[in-house]
């Protein structure tokens, strides 16, 4: 398809923070700090400020394109 075509491609230190969120996002209908901090408490992980920015705002995306394709 073509969506798959024109993924980016993310580098190392990025795909663990992508599959960090699609851990996290698992049955939730949005992510708080406190399932981050779940998270890094049970895979003993030290997220630096800036992964948890970005897994926030991965979370914050998915929000706004469900509720584009809601409308």
């Amino acid at each position: 398809p073509q969506e798959l075509v024109l993924m980016p491609v993310l580098d190392e230190s990025m795909q663990e923070i992508y599959y960090a969120y699609l851990k996290i996002m698992q049955g939730k209908e949005s992510i708080t700090l406190t399932d981050v901090k779940a998270y890094s408490d049970l895979y003993s992980i030290d997220f630096e400020d800036w992964e948890i920015d970005a897994i926030m705002g991965l979370d914050l995306e998915r929000l706004k394109a469900w509720q584009t394709t809601q409308q």
